[in-house]
């Protein structure tokens, strides 16, 4: 080609029309020769536009299946969530609240966009803490009674009002009654009018009623051996006894049903002061046995024993410490469940050259605990409070590191934190 071309190029400096006019022409005809395709170079076209379509129409086909294949992942795990929720709902209808919760917890863990049953979850969360709720309220109310009634023995009454109640209830032979205004006006003015008569009368005659075995009457000599019992010797358990003789006899005696009423009350007032003593010395035991395991690295020895003394705190809801000592010991578990954390990370020592092996410390699993752990966790993500959830959960993995329910909760309450779905 290249001869050809310098060939034409010394003839066209000839500049003899002759001869220029067929060389131009055969040039022309030798370029469009080698500028138009061959047969080979189309088919090597053909066969790569209809690669790359078969490889489009693959794409197409691997993307249909894809799709389906999500849409029957969709359809089996809205069959599975349907069927927990019914499950749930077959529990809760039987006041099974613990297994419904966690049906309701296994269809959101299927579905965690589940709006059904995500609301059925606060529904059962709040049944399970209905009898707490009543509980607080009722004790609530209680103690407002109790305030009202403190309050209203505190209103100061006149000298005038106590003799005069003193004198009626003497004359009605309301013996107590009268006893008890005597004292008050003596306390606020010990010669005022003759109040000195009617203490002394009283005084006399019920030591004397009290002692007189003899006496045929029932009725009297209980009511004043019950009055002895109560104003002379203090002792309400014995008055208690005697007044609910009298009362054996006869039922309408407003002014005994009064004061045995009293006396019970103060009985019951003490026993509650013991019980309060006798408790708050058995948290502080338990509480104590708990450190004393931490302190020699028993960390699960140590938060059995503070659970210990969660589950007492509980249980003895009107000790009025009882919610110290339970954060007392769950503050104490969380810090157990932090050294337990540092020793799974730190790196195995190196073994000893001459030592011999020891054995694999055994693994304490409690799966009452893990349990009682899972459903507070439970409660918890129910209403909204998921770093308490991942806790309780992570707590239930620690007492049973099988519980594979609690592991998936606690997976997907962080990832809400996180901010995922």
């Amino acid at each position: 080609m290249f001869g050809l071309v310098g060939c034409v190029t010394r003839v066209l400096r000839i500049r003899r029309p002759a001869v220029v006019a067929p060389l131009a022409a055969l040039l022309f005809f030798v370029g469009f020769v080698e500028a138009a395709p061959t047969a080979s170079d189309k088919a090597k076209t053909s066969s790569v536009a209809q690669g790359e379509r078969a490889k489009d129409r693959e794409n197409l086909a691997a993307e249909k299946d894809r799709v389906k294949s999500e849409q029957s992942r969709v359809r089996e795990a809205s069959r599975s969530s349907v069927a927990q929720i019914r499950e749930g709902d077959a529990a809760f209808g039987k006041k099974n609240y613990a297994a419904a919760m966690d049906h309701y917890m296994q269809a959101l863990l299927i579905a965690p966009d589940g709006k059904t049953a995500r609301a059925r979850l606060e529904k059962t969360a709040q049944k399970i803490l209905e009898p707490e709720k009543k509980r607080i309220e009722a004790e609530r109310k209680k103690v407002m009674a109790e305030y009202r009634k403190l309050m209203a023995g505190r209103k100061v009454e006149s000298i005038e009002s106590l003799y005069s109640k003193a004198v009626s209830n003497y004359n009605k032979k309301n013996f107590l009654k009268s006893y008890e205004a005597v004292r008050k006006t003596v306390a606020l003015n010990p010669d005022y009018k003759n109040i000195k008569f009617y203490d002394d009368s009283i005084t006399s005659d019920m030591r004397s009623t009290s002692l007189a075995d003899t006496i045929a009457d029932v009725e009297t000599l209980s009511y004043a051996k019950g009055f002895a019992a109560f104003n002379f010797d203090k002792n309400l358990a014995e008055a208690v006894r005697q007044w609910e003789r009298v009362l054996a006899i006869n039922s309408r005696r407003a002014e005994v049903i009064e004061y045995l009423k009293n006396a019970k009350s103060i009985l019951d007032a003490a026993a509650l002061a013991r019980r309060i003593d006798e408790v708050t010395a058995r948290l502080a035991a338990l509480y104590a046995a708990g450190e004393k395991e931490f302190d020699v690295k028993k960390y699960v020895q140590s938060i059995k024993e503070w659970e210990k003394v969660i589950d007492l705190a509980r249980k003895e809801s009107a000790v009025p410490d009882s919610p110290v000592w339970e954060a007392k010991a769950r503050d104490s578990i969380s810090a157990a469940l932090m050294e337990i954390e540092k020793l799974s990370k730190k790196p195995p020592a190196a073994p000893p050259k001459v030592a011999a092996k020891k054995p694999e410390p055994e693994v304490v699993i409690d799966e009452a605990a893990a349990n009682r752990y899972y459903q507070e966790g439970m409660v918890a993500y129910a209403q909204g409070r998921l770093r308490e959830a991942v806790r309780s959960w992570d707590l239930a993995i620690r007492m049973n590191p099988g519980h594979d329910r609690a592991r998936k909760a606690k997976e997907r309450a962080e990832a809400e934190l996180s901010g995922g779905r």
